[in-house]
């Protein structure tokens, strides 16, 4: 009896055992897939932290545009609430990009003033071709010329160089900057001054047209996005006054070479009249040259001679056709009202009087 309780007795005490080897092995794999997650966490942490921090200069810039836009969200008590917009880069790290100044001081002060003179001494310089134009007319200064063909002179000072505009953009990056407004300045200095030599009709076309007209674009289209580097733009930002300020020196320059070249241009003609404009557009620009900086090497812009992302936009391309149109009526007011004056039987001083009114109403706009 007592063996047979003993045999008995040996299976329930065994029982125990074998659960609690049972439960062993469960721990020890729980363990074990424990450990191979802790694992897997901290190599992901070690690699994390041996991988570079981006800089600025490691960032892409399309990169960063085009995850600029990003809108984090937070669920709060009243549902979703957008926070402000912050630029991220596409594997989630934030952007780092510099402050914008946005301060009428400093480098930003002498900006405005430096691209306001390149305004000043193109645009504004140009707008005189309405004297030449009536002086071309009425003297007769090159027999056999018809009406049509001396207005083609101003039609290539302003689309000669504009033409090339994706050309002048795709220069500023690869040359630079200053560089390209500097063989701007040339180029039109060169022009107007073979332009007050010119015996032929031929030699206006291609020295005050062809020739002034590249250069002035040199000098504009390279210098247009200065300024908004140095000023924010939207609610609050100083980039919409400072272009205001920017565009105003073509309506001055406007006034200035229209009242200051009349009396030059009657008394002593077009040749010393040209000689006189083209010396005063190159030492300004050379000054203007000095008073500008870009942040270039902060922003890093990529320039092409083609963007299919502007193409693409249908509000890019209501704004070109509206610019397009546009500049058909300015071109035309600011090229004939002076000669339309002269038609009614007022003088030349009267008739470059009415021209300054088109420069007059350029530096409201701005």
């Amino acid at each position: 009896m007592s063996t047979g309780h003993k045999d008995k007795a040996t299976p329930d005490s065994n029982q125990p055992s074998s659960n609690l080897k049972d439960s062993k092995i469960e721990t020890s794999n729980d363990s074990s897939s424990m450990s191979s997650e802790q694992q897997s966490i901290s190599s992901d942490v070690h690699d994390y932290e041996n991988q570079p921090k981006p800089e600025i200069h490691d960032l892409d810039p399309e990169e960063v545009l085009d995850d600029m836009y990003r809108t984090l969200t937070i669920e709060g008590q009243g549902g979703s609430k957008d926070l402000e917009r912050q630029p991220t880069l596409a594997s989630g790290q934030p952007a780092v990009i510099p402050d914008i100044p946005d301060k009428f001081a400093g480098w930003g002060l002498a900006v405005v003033i430096g691209c306001s003179m390149f305004n000043f001494n193109t645009w504004g310089s140009n707008s005189a071709f309405a004297l030449y134009l009536q002086d071309y007319l009425s003297n007769n200064r090159f027999p056999g010329t018809s009406k049509v063909d001396y207005g083609i002179i101003g039609g290539l000072t302003f689309g000669s160089g504009l033409t090339f505009g994706p050309l002048i953009n795709f220069m500023v990056g690869v040359i630079g900057l200053k560089p390209t407004i500097v063989v701007g300045i040339i180029i039109q200095f060169v022009g107007t001054m073979l332009a007050s030599f010119s015996t032929k009709l031929w030699h206006i076309y291609v020295c005050q047209g062809v020739l002034q007209g590249i250069g002035m674009a040199l000098i504009c289209i390279a210098n247009i996005n200065i300024v908004p580097q140095w000023f924010a733009g939207g609610k609050g930002g100083k980039r919409n006054v400072a272009m205001g300020f920017v565009a105003a020196g073509s309506g001055i320059g406007g006034i200035v070479y229209n009242a200051g070249l009349q009396p030059l241009l009657k008394n002593h003609g077009y040749h010393w009249s040209l000689r006189t404009q083209s010396i005063m557009c190159a030492v300004l620009n050379c000054v203007a040259l000095c008073l500008i900086k870009s942040r270039n090497k902060h922003i890093k812009p990529i320039y092409k001679v083609f963007d299919t992302q502007i193409w693409t936009n249908f509000g890019c391309i209501c704004l070109i056709l509206w610019e397009m149109f546009t500049l058909f009526g300015y071109v035309t007011l600011m090229y004939n009202l002076g000669d339309f004056t002269r038609s009614l039987g007022y003088d030349s001083k009267h008739a470059s009087t009415v021209s300054t009114m088109t420069s007059v109403g350029i530096i409201y706009v701005g």
